[in-house]
């Protein structure tokens, strides 16, 4: 009974050695690359204390300031799109989150767009400059840009209808690329 006992008492030295060295090591969440140190080996370390900060290069998060006009249009999972400066090129993403939080300020919300970085160009800190949707969705009609003639204050476009060419007046909306939205005598399918 004495040496069970003995044995028992040495099982519980190795199990408590087993646990000692369990807590030894900490593994990483992810894979991703190590940007600070914050521990030692060796260094005790408290229980949810901080011992290295880790980022993953993957897909990057590119955090850009929406105007407060412009907040109540967007919605996570819409598409967005950020250009970098540094890399002189745009990659285009999904809204992640709308943090709802402004500055009071700049009357500006952060808004983050998820991006695939598989090649892992994308840099954390990079400065980027986003697109995103301003504004409701509406039904419009879209003439390239080029084809809005002005005339004073006024907005004209020439669409041909048989052999000739008429000037209809138009307002202009919004821009996107090289076309432009319009209001006014063009129809969808003239030709202008």
């Amino acid at each position: 009974a004495r040496s069970r006992a003995e044995v028992l008492a040495q099982k519980a030295v190795v199990d408590q050695f087993k646990d000692r060295l369990a807590k030894t090591e900490i593994v990483a969440p992810y894979d991703g690359y190590i940007v600070t140190k914050d521990a030692e080996v060796g260094q005790w370390v408290n229980t949810g204390g901080a011992v290295a900060q880790i980022i993953a290069l993957d897909r990057v998060l590119a955090r850009v300031d929406v105007p407060e006009s412009a907040i109540s249009f967007i919605k996570p999972g819409d598409p967005g799109e950020a250009w970098i400066d540094a890399l002189q090129r745009q990659a285009a993403g999904t809204v992640a989150h709308i943090i709802p939080r402004g500055d009071p300020a700049a009357r500006t919300f952060p808004v983050e767009i998820e991006i695939a970085n598989p090649q892992g160009l994308i840099k954390a800190g990079m400065f980027v400059r986003g697109k995103l949707p301003a504004g409701p969705v509406i039904q419009a009609t879209v003439v390239p840009k080029d084809a809005v003639v002005r005339r004073g204050p006024m907005r004209v476009v020439f669409v041909i209808r048989g052999p000739a060419a008429f000037a209809e007046f138009v307002q202009t909306g919004l821009k996107k690329g090289d076309r432009v939205c319009v209001f006014g005598g063009v129809q969808p399918g003239d030709l202008v």
